[in-house]
């Protein structure tokens, strides 16, 4: 499991991606990851599970700078969209000062059910999707005949 959010200019993305292990049945994995999330309405995050996110926090914001590709890619977006190439570092203190009870409103504001669920499953499992009761929309190219 990881959730990674993706802040662009005037939106945001966060993202919960699950890779159960085979024959796992998407439908509970879907309602597992609910209810931890429903879950932050009564009990926020821990001390501990924050000083573990600050921790790797810390360590993704100075290993993904290692090649010049990345420092550069980096400044250059942090000076076109923050006006500040060093926006990075001020962004990974920011979280640092993060509370329980930020990320509790936080998730109460966006951890909505206004979402998208994508199941991916091989080729004529649909059976296989999460919540396949539901109705959903099969975006499977289709292969064109072999000659």
């Amino acid at each position: 499991v990881s959730a990674t959010h993706y802040d662009f200019e005037s939106s945001g993305v966060f993202e919960i991606a699950v890779f159960p292990r085979p024959g796992a049945s998407l439908s509970t994995v879907e309602s597992l990851v609910d209810s931890v999330i429903a879950g932050l309405a009564n009990a926020p995050p821990t001390a501990e599970e924050l000083a573990r996110f600050n921790a790797a926090n810390a360590v993704t914001a100075t290993t993904s700078l290692q090649s010049k590709l990345a420092r550069a890619g980096t400044l250059g977006q942090d000076q076109l969209f923050a006006g500040d190439p060093a926006f990075y570092a001020a962004q990974a203190n920011a979280a640092r000062q993060v509370t329980p009870s930020d990320v509790q409103r936080a998730a109460a504001k966006y951890l909505t059910s206004s979402r998208v669920v994508m199941s991916l499953v091989q080729a004529g499992q649909l059976g296989a999707v999460s919540k396949p009761e539901l109705p959903f929309v099969n975006v499977t190219p289709s292969r064109p005949p072999r000659p």
